[in-house]
Protein backbone atom coordinates (compact mmCIF):
# COMPACT_ATOMS: atom_id res chain seq x y z
CA UNK A 1 0.00 0.00 0.00
CA UNK A 2 3.07 2.32 0.47
CA UNK A 3 3.93 1.56 -2.56
CA UNK A 4 0.52 2.36 -4.47
CA UNK A 5 0.26 5.73 -1.95
CA UNK A 6 3.76 7.45 -3.20
CA UNK A 7 3.56 6.44 -6.82
CA UNK A 8 0.19 8.04 -6.88
CA UNK A 9 1.05 11.54 -4.88
CA UNK A 10 4.06 11.21 -7.37
CA UNK A 11 1.77 11.30 -10.62
CA UNK A 12 -0.02 13.49 -9.08
CA UNK A 13 2.43 15.85 -8.39
CA UNK A 14 4.05 15.72 -12.11
CA UNK A 15 3.22 18.65 -14.19
CA UNK A 16 2.92 16.70 -17.40
CA UNK A 17 -1.05 15.67 -15.87
CA UNK A 18 -1.98 18.75 -14.75
CA UNK A 19 -5.51 19.31 -16.12
CA UNK A 20 -6.54 22.78 -16.94
CA UNK A 21 -4.43 25.87 -15.54
CA UNK A 22 -2.66 26.06 -18.41
CA UNK A 23 -2.99 29.87 -19.95
CA UNK A 24 -5.54 30.74 -22.73
CA UNK A 25 -2.96 30.92 -25.41
CA UNK A 26 -1.34 27.81 -24.44
CA UNK A 27 -5.30 26.28 -24.45
CA UNK A 28 -6.40 28.30 -27.73
CA UNK A 29 -3.05 27.34 -29.67
CA UNK A 30 -3.25 23.41 -28.92
CA UNK A 31 -7.27 23.89 -29.93
CA UNK A 32 -5.70 25.31 -32.85
CA UNK A 33 -3.01 22.00 -33.30
CA UNK A 34 -5.65 19.50 -32.93
CA UNK A 35 -8.41 21.21 -35.40
CA UNK A 36 -6.21 22.60 -37.86
CA UNK A 37 -7.96 26.15 -37.90
CA UNK A 38 -8.83 28.68 -35.63
CA UNK A 39 -10.66 27.31 -32.12
CA UNK A 40 -14.15 28.27 -32.38
CA UNK A 41 -15.82 29.54 -29.24
CA UNK A 42 -17.61 26.61 -28.51
CA UNK A 43 -14.64 24.77 -28.14
CA UNK A 44 -12.33 27.57 -26.04
CA UNK A 45 -15.95 27.41 -23.50
CA UNK A 46 -15.85 23.78 -23.48
CA UNK A 47 -12.33 24.23 -22.22
CA UNK A 48 -12.91 26.73 -19.68
CA UNK A 49 -15.79 24.87 -18.48
CA UNK A 50 -13.84 21.51 -18.27
CA UNK A 51 -11.32 23.86 -16.01
CA UNK A 52 -13.75 25.05 -13.64
CA UNK A 53 -15.35 21.30 -13.12
CA UNK A 54 -11.85 20.27 -12.73
CA UNK A 55 -10.43 23.01 -9.81
CA UNK A 56 -14.37 22.62 -8.49
CA UNK A 57 -13.82 18.87 -7.68
CA UNK A 58 -9.96 19.15 -6.47
CA UNK A 59 -11.63 21.68 -3.88
CA UNK A 60 -14.58 20.05 -2.75
CA UNK A 61 -13.95 16.29 -3.24
CA UNK A 62 -9.99 15.72 -2.91
CA UNK A 63 -9.03 18.49 -0.56
CA UNK A 64 -11.15 16.79 1.97
CA UNK A 65 -9.73 13.46 1.34
CA UNK A 66 -6.09 15.37 1.91
CA UNK A 67 -6.67 16.41 5.13
CA UNK A 68 -8.14 13.65 6.59
CA UNK A 69 -5.12 11.69 4.87
CA UNK A 70 -2.86 13.95 6.66
CA UNK A 71 -4.32 13.55 9.64
CA UNK A 72 -4.15 9.63 9.62
CA UNK A 73 -0.28 9.88 8.03
CA UNK A 74 0.71 12.19 11.28
CA UNK A 75 -1.30 10.03 13.73
CA UNK A 76 0.47 6.87 12.68
CA UNK A 77 4.42 8.83 12.06
CA UNK A 78 4.10 7.77 8.49
CA UNK A 79 6.98 8.42 5.77
CA UNK A 80 4.45 9.09 3.37
CA UNK A 81 3.17 12.13 4.92
CA UNK A 82 6.35 14.07 3.04
CA UNK A 83 4.56 13.00 -0.48
CA UNK A 84 1.35 13.93 0.67
CA UNK A 85 2.93 17.57 1.54
CA UNK A 86 4.65 17.61 -1.56
CA UNK A 87 1.14 17.06 -3.26
CA UNK A 88 -0.36 19.42 -0.73
CA UNK A 89 2.20 21.94 -1.26
CA UNK A 90 1.39 21.76 -5.20
CA UNK A 91 -2.14 22.30 -4.80
CA UNK A 92 -1.21 25.52 -2.41
CA UNK A 93 1.11 27.71 -4.67
CA UNK A 94 -0.95 26.88 -7.96
CA UNK A 95 -4.57 27.11 -6.17
CA UNK A 96 -4.03 29.31 -3.39
CA UNK A 97 -6.78 31.92 -3.00
CA UNK A 98 -9.47 28.87 -4.05
CA UNK A 99 -8.09 26.94 -1.04
CA UNK A 100 -8.27 29.94 1.13
CA UNK A 101 -11.98 30.25 0.40
CA UNK A 102 -12.83 26.50 0.32
CA UNK A 103 -10.82 26.21 3.83
CA UNK A 104 -12.41 29.44 5.57
CA UNK A 105 -15.00 27.51 7.36
CA UNK A 106 -12.27 25.52 9.04
CA UNK A 107 -9.78 28.44 10.09
CA UNK A 108 -7.69 26.09 12.51
CA UNK A 109 -7.43 23.52 9.43
CA UNK A 110 -6.36 26.44 6.86
CA UNK A 111 -3.77 27.70 8.84
CA UNK A 112 -2.35 24.29 9.82
CA UNK A 113 -1.99 23.18 6.43
CA UNK A 114 -0.19 26.65 5.46
CA UNK A 115 2.03 26.31 8.29
CA UNK A 116 2.93 22.71 7.20
CA UNK A 117 3.44 23.65 3.89
CA UNK A 118 5.83 26.59 4.59
CA UNK A 119 7.58 23.78 7.14
CA UNK A 120 8.09 21.45 4.60
CA UNK A 121 9.01 24.24 1.39
CA UNK A 122 11.46 25.53 4.23
CA UNK A 123 13.09 21.75 4.77
CA UNK A 124 13.45 21.17 0.88
CA UNK A 125 15.18 24.80 0.77
CA UNK A 126 17.76 23.62 3.75
CA UNK A 127 18.17 20.09 2.13
CA UNK A 128 18.65 21.66 -1.46
CA UNK A 129 21.30 24.32 0.22
CA UNK A 130 23.03 21.40 2.41
CA UNK A 131 23.25 19.15 -0.86
CA UNK A 132 24.80 21.79 -2.89
CA UNK A 133 27.20 22.26 0.22
CA UNK A 134 28.41 19.11 0.18
CA UNK A 135 28.85 18.96 -3.97
CA UNK A 136 30.47 21.62 -3.19
CA UNK A 137 33.20 20.18 -0.66
CA UNK A 138 33.28 17.21 -2.81
CA UNK A 139 34.45 19.28 -5.68
CA UNK A 140 37.18 20.88 -3.73
CA UNK A 141 38.28 17.55 -2.47
CA UNK A 142 38.96 16.65 -6.11
CA UNK A 143 40.20 19.45 -7.24
CA UNK A 144 43.47 19.65 -4.23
Amino acid sequence: AKNVLTDTLAILTSPEIKVGRKGTEDAEDDLVSANGSKPDQRNVHKLRLLTKISRKHLMEIVIPILCNLKTVLEGSHSPLLKNLMQYLGKIFRSYRSEVQEHLANDPTLLQELEYDTRQYEKKQKQRDRDSILQAEVVLDEATA
